[in-house]
């Protein structure tokens, strides 16, 4: 089969751009190496602009059941500042975030979990 798009890795941007392409009318392979949902280390901070952006994407409203973070702490030697963080960030774990986007990617496009792209030159049938 021919794509019009492939996109190898489906982190949060391969997942955001597989659903992208799938609404405007694309048809998508999102490639990835490993097993989604996985750990992976993530300040797990997302921002109210960037839930917002996910909301749009996933046509949902993002994460509004995660921990809501207020403000931010600064340490160094003794000193310490702390901040507040404008309205509507949120605390989501890479887990949650790298699922939804899975999830939300699997909807408009053609998906494959352990597949390595070794080679730009060589064409493998999927």
């Amino acid at each position: 089969m021919n794509y019009d798009v492939v996109i190898i890795g489906a982190g949060p941007g391969g997942c955001s751009a597989a659903i992208t392409a799938a609404r405007l009318g694309k048809s998508v392979l999102l490639l990835e190496a490993g097993d989604f949902p996985r750990q992976k280390v993530c300040g797990e901070f997302v921002s109210g602009e960037s839930l917002t952006l996910l909301g749009d994407l996933l046509g949902t409203t993002a994460f509004t059941d995660a921990p809501v973070i207020q403000a931010a702490r600064i340490f160094s030697d003794s000193a310490e500042v702390t901040t507040r963080i404008p309205a509507g960030a949120r605390s989501v774990t890479r887990w949650q975030m790298d699922e939804t986007l899975w999830n939300g990617a699997q909807a408009g496009a053609q998906h494959h979990p352990r597949i390595r792209f070794h080679d730009s030159h060589q064409q493998r049938n999927i």
